[in-house]
């Protein structure tokens, strides 16, 4: 997300009189191990930059926002768990996206820093809990692969104690191990899915295919925080390519599901 530097209070306010030449120096520092790129731009070239950065989010929003109400109109008719689970899992990383890119805490929560730095591993941690969670039940585990069920069932019971963490110890510790037990479930849930098209559960292609963007997206975001890759279009917008692709994938594999059931209107 864009912001003016003009919006930020710099300790020494720059004095510029007419006809003269100023330089400046500009030290910019996270209290994280994260890497952010930074851009210079223009007046037009922010605004427009800024606009059409904010027309995709829109977009990808808008359009997550519509999976998440078809999935809990068809958890609302049909007899199946998997659908509400997943409007859910949606949600969080809906939440996780919006905290990811600066949207949630610009329009919620303003300067408060105390708040700002643990509203993304929040969103991020309640994510994986969610994630592991519905591909336990998607991805039929608890029939076909016990280890992986007993390992998503830990990697919940982390993803519950480090929520309760990220309030009390420091950022740039729990940023870390938040990012690594968000890339560990995204990892055990996409074997689970693996798995389970492996030993015959067809019914979940549609999700395998979702978990083959997500995973990919999820590697080169990962990367590219902790400075190992370089900052491209993939690799900046990885996540949300992945969270997107996933939530289409999923939402088909529900009606794929769904369709050998009765609506409960009948």
């Amino acid at each position: 997300m864009a912001y003016d530097v003009g919006w930020r209070p710099t300790a020494n306010e720059p004095k510029n009189y007419p006809f003269s030449c100023t330089g400046f120096s500009n030290r910019i520092k996270s209290e994280g191990s994260l890497t952010i790129p930074i851009r210079l731009l223009t007046y037009h070239e922010f605004i427009y930059d800024g606009f059409k950065v904010q027309m995709q989010f829109g977009l990808l929003f808008g359009a997550i926002l519509v999976l998440i109400l078809v999935n809990f109109l068809l958890g609302a008719f049909y007899r199946l768990s998997h659908s509400l689970l997943l409007t859910f899992t949606l949600i969080s990383a809906l939440y996780f996206v919006l905290c990811l890119n600066g949207y949630f805490q610009s329009l919620f929560l303003g300067d408060n820093v105390a708040l700002s730095n643990p509203s993304m591993q929040f969103g991020l941690l309640l994510w994986a809990f969610f994630l592991s969670f519905y591909s336990k039940k998607a991805a039929y585990t608890i029939f076909h692969a016990p280890f992986l069920h007993k390992l998503l069932d830990y990697l919940m019971l982390l993803a519950c104690i480090q929520l309760v963490l990220i309030w009390f110890l420091p950022f740039k510790i729990m940023i870390q191990i938040s990012i690594i037990l968000g890339v560990l479930t995204s990892v055990v849930s996409f074997l689970a899915f693996l798995l389970a098209r492996a030993r015959g559960y067809s019914e979940v292609k549609f999700s395998l295919t979702g978990m083959y963007f997500y995973i990919i997206g999820i590697f080169m975001s990962s990367l590219k925080f902790f400075g190992i890759l370089e900052t491209t279009f993939f690799s900046e917008f990885g996540i949300e390519i992945g969270v997107f692709s996933q939530a289409v994938f999923f939402t088909i594999a529900q009606f794929k599901t769904n369709s050998t059931h009765e609506p409960l209107s009948k």
